[in-house]
């Protein structure tokens, strides 16, 4: 029992832990497919916010102001801040940290327009005194996606002109432009650019910067979360997978020892058992199985005591004859002539048949046997079985007909059903030897006149007639001969009576 729980824990605890894995590896996958794709979607979603404020955007707001609520208000929380840089590329503004959560730097000297320092956002402040490091990288950045296209009165773009017009469209601009970022920032922290045109001219760029998705605090809350429940149900888990082990080894321990012991029984030779039960299907299919094994195995045991009861007198009938003969001879009881030579030869011939049928079954029985599957002409082997036998039989098939099969073999059940139909025959008349196609297979019947017993005794059984058998001369194998011919061949044989007349079959299946 103590083996099969730990199986069983096993398996359960190796059930959990693929699970468990399966939900990290998804959830691992989804977050790295998300991350590849995840700042440009950002950006796409921040432009399109932007186009559609913009389109309502109203004329006669001071342009400063409009545009910087416009970048700033229509931002989420996904974006971490917003880089700007003048028609130059040089910084002109910086709001917000970088996707890594760090603060923007600010510029040393600001714009002359004080309103900015005082904007503020949920998300994001405007930051002054920006030192940008003179030994920083020089980036190669993809051209603005997008252009932010103002058209106004007034020559400057930051003053407090009144907005004509303003636009939003997507630019395609293919290429590529260097700029220089404060050693915080690198090119990869830049999910897009919006370029800014005035009246036509390019005026200022807005590089917009976006949480990396693992600092986003809703992805952090997940995995968080996941990593939480998977600390708390571990050891739940195993608790259940303990519980679940124990009892279920318990009860198929049980089973399996009732189990063990039936066959255990069973080898002894007590064939009268009763395995354990179960409701589980596969237990109660294996109980049914070892019930079935010991009615078999009995029966055999039965048939094994039968057989040697009936080889012994089987056996024993001849050679008593030729004792009576010779004891009377020597008795003076039978004079020494050629009729008592001609009894003795009688009784030995029986013998010598009788012990070459056992012997030829328990080859046909054994596994060596010889077997040689191949095209044979049913003729010939009718023909050599008629004569050798000297039998009379009407033949109903063509002659060109064949059949597949040991030629041997098939020979020796074709002639133990011809002897046995002659022997059994209730008539004179000849018996009829055919052969029909099957269904992939030819079919040989042997009928003769006769009259089968009611109940049917198995036939195909051992020395199944028993008495009736020896009295007649017979051996009392010959159509168990037939039967395991048969069953060499994959074939079948069967007997059956109509009209007063007895018909074999022989079913050979066709080579393939």
């Amino acid at each position: 029992m103590r083996k099969q729980f730990i199986r069983l824990l096993l398996s359960i605890v190796g059930i959990i832990i693929v699970v468990i894995m399966l939900q990290s590896v998804i959830i691992v996958s989804f977050n790295r497919n998300l991350k590849e794709s995840w700042s440009e979607e950002v950006f796409d979603e921040f432009a399109e916010a932007i186009g559609a404020s913009v389109a309502s955007y109203k004329s006669g707001e001071r342009s400063s102001e409009g545009i910087i609520n416009i970048l700033v208000n229509k931002s989420n929380e996904r974006i971490s801040g917003i880089i700007v840089r003048d028609s130059n590329g040089k910084f002109a503004l910086s709001l917000g940290a970088s996707p890594k959560g760090v603060p923007v730097p600010s510029l040393s000297v600001i714009s002359e327009h004080s309103q900015y320092t005082q904007f503020t956002h949920s998300n994001m402040r405007i930051t002054a005194n920006m030192e940008v490091n003179t030994q920083s990288e020089v980036y190669e950045i993809d051209q603005p996606k997008y252009e932010l296209a103002i058209k106004s009165d007034a020559p400057a773009f930051w003053g407090a002109s009144e907005v004509k017009s303003i636009a939003f469209f997507e630019t395609n601009q293919k290429g590529r432009e260097e700029v220089v970022y404060p050693t915080s920032l690198d090119k990869n922290d830049v999910a897009g650019t919006i370029l800014i045109t005035y009246n036509g001219v390019p005026s200022a760029y807005l590089d917009v910067l976006v949480y990396d998705v693992d600092i986003y605090n809703p992805t952090k809350f997940v995995l968080a979360e996941f990593f939480r429940c998977l600390l708390i149900t571990a050891p739940i888990a195993l608790a259940v997978a303990i519980l679940m082990a124990y009892f279920v080894s318990k009860k198929t321990g049980k089973i399996i020892k009732g189990i063990k012991d039936s066959l255990y029984n069973l080898s002894r030779g007590q064939y009268d058992i009763q395995p354990p039960d179960s409701k589980v299907e596969e237990y109660h299919e294996i109980s049914k199985s070892i019930n079935m094994l010991g009615e078999d195995l009995e029966r055999h045991s039965r048939s094994r005591k039968e057989w040697i009861r009936n080889i012994s007198h089987d056996l024993n009938t001849p050679i008593t004859s030729m004792n009576l003969l010779l004891d009377g001879a020597m008795d003076g009881f039978f004079p020494i002539d050629k009729s008592l030579i001609e009894n003795l030869k009688k009784e030995n011939d029986t013998l010598k048949e009788r012990v070459a049928s056992v012997s030829y079954y328990s080859y046909l029985l054994s596994p060596s046997v010889n077997f040689a599957m191949a095209e044979e002409s049913l003729m010939n082997i009718v023909d050599e079985v008629l004569q050798l036998g000297g039998y009379d039989a009407r033949v109903e098939f063509n002659p060109e007909t064949v059949i597949s099969g040991d030629y041997a073999i098939m020979k020796r059940a074709i002639e133990e059903v011809v002897k046995n139909a002659i022997m059994y025959r209730t008539s004179d008349r000849e018996i009829i030897i055919r052969c029909e196609d099957g269904d992939g297979s030819r079919i040989v019947k042997v009928l003769n006149d006769g009259k089968l017993p009611n109940p049917l005794p198995l036939f195909f059984e051992p020395w199944a007639r028993g008495d009736d058998s020896r009295t007649e001369g017979g051996s009392g194998l010959g159509l168990s001969i037939v039967y395991q011919a048969m069953e060499l061949h994959h074939g079948s044989v069967a007997i059956s009576e109509e009209n007063g007349v007895v018909s074999v079959t022989l079913e050979f299946p066709n080579m393939r």
